[in-house]
């Protein structure tokens, strides 16, 4: 019996470490294991973030270059078009108004006109103003002047017998201000071939202040061969 009853101890214990076993095994299966965090994940968004936050910053730069470049290419250069040349070039007068003498064209009666281009940059810090006191000296004296006339380069112009004021270049100027560029012209008495002295008196600069310019050049002249009576001459 005794033998017998050891027997069945041993195998009870058996049982038992069995059992312990596979409730162990079995509460494994239903809780897995929690894998620790990777930190590789974590790295790459924010270097993606940093990423695109510079991006973000870079954009506004780019924009405000372009911007530039277009103001710099529609307000800020002297031209002339093609087949245009001025009989003296383009030059500044303070420091921001430019100033060429354009041309010397038949006028009425037998007269000219003198046509003086004045330009104001874009970024200039006022207007300019250009009075109507203008004088032209000849081989024979002082000649005689006349009315004033202004418009924009290549096309008609109307009278003026104001101080003309004349705002910084903007691409998009609203009707009936004169902004950038204006050739301002006065009539004078006939010019034939020879040195000429035109001086342009109280040109008010855009920094403040005003000053004269003085225009010194030998013209050849030659009879228009219009219909006009008595004729005028053109002159370079």
């Amino acid at each position: 019996m005794n033998g017998r009853n050891a027997t069945l101890a041993v195998a009870g214990l058996a049982v038992i470490a069995l059992v312990l076993v596979l409730g162990v095994l079995a509460l494994r299966s239903e809780h897995p294991p929690v894998a620790a965090p990777s930190a590789t994940p974590t790295a790459t968004a924010i270097a993606t973030a940093t990423a695109s936050a510079s991006a973000t910053a870079t954009a506004p730069v780019t924009s405000t270059a372009t911007a530039g470049a277009s103001i710099a290419q529609a307000c800020r250069q002297f031209s002339y078009q093609a087949g245009d040349v001025p009989i003296v070039p383009p030059r500044l007068s303070g420091q921001h108004l430019q100033v060429a003498l354009d041309a010397v064209r038949p006028g009425p009666d037998g007269g000219n006109r003198w046509f003086v281009r004045f330009f104001v940059p874009g970024g200039a810090p006022g207007p300019a103003v250009v009075g109507t006191r203008a004088t032209v000296t000849g081989p024979a004296g002082p000649l005689q002047t006349g009315s004033y006339e202004y418009g924009p380069p290549n096309a008609g112009t109307a009278p003026v017998t104001q101080p003309l004021v004349i705002q910084p270049c903007q691409e998009s100027a609203p009707p009936g201000v004169q902004r950038g560029v204006v050739v301002v012209g006065v009539q004078t008495s006939a010019v034939r071939s020879g040195t000429y002295t035109l001086t342009w008196s109280e040109i008010g600069l855009p920094e403040g202040g005003s000053r004269t310019e003085t225009w010194t050049v030998t013209l050849t002249c030659e009879l228009d061969p219009g219909p006009a009576r008595p004729q005028s001459t053109v002159c370079k």
